[in-house]
């Protein structure tokens, strides 16, 4: 099967992050295998309702991207060889969609995740409740954060991400985590990718 990665916030991946040429490096040394890589494109006044864990963009991933995709390339696609990434809203919705649609994407590349997001009325950290409160999923985790980044918003996403990963690890999910020394920022995460997806890719 063709392993395949969505990610969100597609133009900034593409021209700040420069993902395609992250993977051909590593395609090109034989470090991953052929595979689809989708950017999403997140227009910026939708982008926050986009991916702040909607239930639109779920079904949209599961009921027309992930379908068109596997008509028009003639692939299989394997959940376990599917992965959704995104670096801070971005990896708040990889994170949700994976935790809806386990049968669709059992992958999640999180850089810098949002996770100190929360419902209306519902409080902060919604998904790592959610997470808390749910069975375990068949779900694999890459998960990164920076040591910088303390400041900006009501709660620090370093401590919202080290509470995530507290989350998951007490519920049985396999996670690989890293910090780096830098803020919440594009080349931090451009020079952490291809370790994210190699992690993912490895299992």
């Amino acid at each position: 099967t063709t392993p395949v990665l969505i990610l969100f916030d597609g133009e900034e991946a593409r021209e700040l992050s420069r993902i395609p040429v992250i993977l051909d490096n590593l395609f090109a040394a034989g470090r991953i295998p052929p595979m689809l890589a989708l950017f999403l494109g997140q227009p910026y006044e939708r982008r926050e309702a986009d991916l702040s864990c909607s239930d639109d963009m779920n079904r949209f991933l599961v009921e027309e991207l992930l379908p068109w995709l596997r008509k028009q390339y003639q692939i299989h696609t394997d959940p376990e060889r599917t992965i959704a990434g995104g670096a801070s809203l971005g990896s708040l919705a990889s994170a949700y969609a994976a935790l809806q649609h386990p049968e669709a994407i059992r992958r999640v590349l999180s850089q810098s995740g949002a996770f100190w997001w929360g419902k209306t009325g519902a409080g902060q950290e919604w998904l790592t409740g959610q997470f808390a409160a749910r069975p375990r999923m068949p779900v694999r985790f890459y998960l990164d954060v920076g040591l910088m980044e303390t400041k900006g918003g009501a709660i620090s996403q370093l401590a919202t991400n080290r509470h995530m990963l507290a989350v998951l690890r007490d519920k049985g999910y396999p996670v690989t985590y890293r910090e780096f020394n830098g803020p919440h920022a594009y080349p931090c995460w451009r020079a952490g990718f291809a370790e994210a997806l190699l992690a993912l890719l490895a299992e």
